[in-house]
């Protein structure tokens, strides 16, 4: 079974060490090619979601859409190419569970990795390319049709080759999140750039969204070719003596998971909390349409900021090393700040007996996520009640919204990205004999992360149509819908209408006439 493999082996040994020792230079020392290959690629993944969200008013004015159906046109999107996305990280556990670390093809877990992520770089490449043809040769039903499958369908590589780079690079999470934290610049930049550009006369929506594909198509080949290059003369060669090593103080699965667990609920929890509040509720449900994109470009540049921090937390703060008892970062709280930390409280419960509970780290942690929830709560009565006490003070008032918006942007991304990094260092244990544990079960945080992130959209969505729902009833002369309910009746109403309403979303997103889709 292992002949194709051992084939490759007797590639490389055939070859000699010549041509494989022209590239050494470039991972000789800190990985600084590596590091750049990885957060490019962060920020290729990345351009279809930004064509989603900042080019669904281009893509509907092109082919013909009216400007009310631009919300639309983006929820059911966004919805389908997160589900992908889902799916694409389903793929890559499945194969990362049984086949990469499987006991047969163990040892070759590293050629069936490289190869796998390159073919889907290839594909994403190929489905850029060809969503750049649909948008620029034609319009009409059929056209905004593939290209909507088109687009959702990128999901797919994003998910799955997410996954794999995050386990094949797993030292480099921290440039992959920046990759991803400054694309959100780099396109408010290039649409900026165009519309400075661009000669009088030509349509500002048409160059705006074929420049942005294209830019997403040169960076897919540029970073493609880069991974390859890391992929092939770094990665390959003969299988690595650790993958049949019997050496122990590698964690196993058991513990893995185990030592990993109180990150994957306060990190599921980040990721449900920010998307179902931003920017859904704040600012579109809470601001004037006109005041909404200046603060959402605001917002994109924090996430670049919240990006490059995380670099130096990292790098400086080791928030990415094993939290423990009395150290907050690289500061020991005991020997430095000359502060003793009383920890017998959270000792004396065995909840509390994780190493992670009782770190100041988490304290750190539950200030940001405490700030948060108050932010979001705010927006909530806001929203619901614009005439109460609170919703007579911000509603509609973006001298408090903005900054409000922001700090919850803020608090929320550093929250996740606290978490993200502090992942891998935490995952202890004696009973493994290799990484293969660890890698894997960061593919399973991604997987349930994506799994959280689609259910929070599909139930804030379904949510937010029907409260438009019922808020138009009252403007019509009908009754709230939940003016003879009390809080806890009132909450749970809503969280009903969320899930029907979201059901009827996620199951119309499948969709193979888009136009009488948006237009009904």
């Amino acid at each position: 079974m292992g002949a194709p493999f051992e084939f490759a082996d007797s590639i490389f040994k055939g070859l000699g060490g010549e041509w494989h020792t022209k590239f050494k230079p470039l991972f000789a020392g800190d990985g600084m090619f590596e590091r750049i290959t990885v957060f490019l690629l962060g920020l290729t993944l990345l351009q279809p979601v930004m064509l989603t969200l900042a080019g669904s008013a281009f893509a509907c004015r092109r082919f013909g859409l009216p400007p009310e159906t631009i919300g639309i046109f983006l929820g059911v999107t966004y919805i389908l190419q997160t589900f992908c996305n889902f799916l694409g990280w389903v793929t890559t556990t499945l194969i990362s569970k049984y086949i990469i670390n499987g006991d047969e093809y163990r040892k070759y877990g590293i050629y069936i990795q490289g190869s796998y992520s390159m073919v889907l770089l290839f594909a994403h490449c190929m489905l850029l390319i060809r969503l750049l043809i649909v948008f620029s040769t034609g319009i009409g039903d059929k056209r905004i049709t593939t290209y909507y499958w088109t687009l959702v369908s990128t999901g797919f590589c994003f998910g799955a080759v997410n996954g794999t780079i995050r386990t094949m690079s797993p030292m480099n999470n921290t440039f992959f999140n920046i990759g991803f934290s400054v694309t959100g610049t780099c396109v408010t930049c290039l649409h900026l750039t165009v519309k400075k550009l661009l000669p009088k006369g030509r349509e500002l929506s048409y160059w705006t969204l074929y420049c942005h594909i294209l830019f997403a198509i040169i960076l897919s080949l540029v970073s493609g070719i880069m991974w390859t290059i890391v992929v092939i003369f770094d990665r390959l060669g003969p299988p690595k003596p650790e993958y049949s090593s019997d050496a122990s103080g590698y964690p196993d699965q058991s513990e893995a998971l185990t030592t990993a667990a109180p990150f994957f609920i306060m990190l599921w929890g980040c990721w449900g909390f920010v998307f179902f509040f931003y920017p859904g509720i704040s600012p579109f449900s809470i601001l004037r349409f006109c005041d909404c994109q200046a603060l959402m470009y605001i917002c994109m540049c924090i996430e670049t900021c919240i990006g490059l921090s995380m670099y130096a937390l990292k790098t400086y703060g080791q928030i990415g090393d094993k939290w423990t008892a009395g150290k907050l970062g690289p500061i020991d709280i005991n020997t430095q700040l000359g502060v003793q930390l009383d920890t017998n409280v959270l000792k004396s419960n065995s909840l509390f007996s994780s190493h992670v509970w009782t770190s100041p780290n988490f304290l750190l942690w539950c200030c940001f996520y405490a700030g948060y929830i108050t932010i979001a709560t705010i927006f909530i009565l806001t929203m619901h009640y614009p005439d109460g006490v609170i919703g007579k003070i911000f509603f509609q008032r973006k001298f408090f919204i903005y900054p409000m918006t922001m700090f919850l942007v803020f608090t929320g991304n550093i929250s996740m990205n606290l978490c993200w990094n502090a992942v891998w260092g935490n995952m202890v244990g004696e009973k493994g004999s290799n990484n293969a544990s660890r890698g894997l079960v960061m593919t399973i945080l991604g997987l349930g992360e994506l799994l959280i992130l689609l259910s929070s959209r599909i139930l804030s969505e379904g949510y937010l149509r029907s409260f438009r729902a019922g808020k138009a009833a009252v403007e019509s002369g009908l009754p709230y819908p939940t003016d003879r309910m009390g809080f806890v009746s009132s909450f749970f109403y809503w969280v009903q209408r969320g899930v029907v309403g979201g059901s009827k979303v996620f199951v119309g997103v499948f969709t193979t006439d888009v136009r009488t889709k948006v237009m009904v």
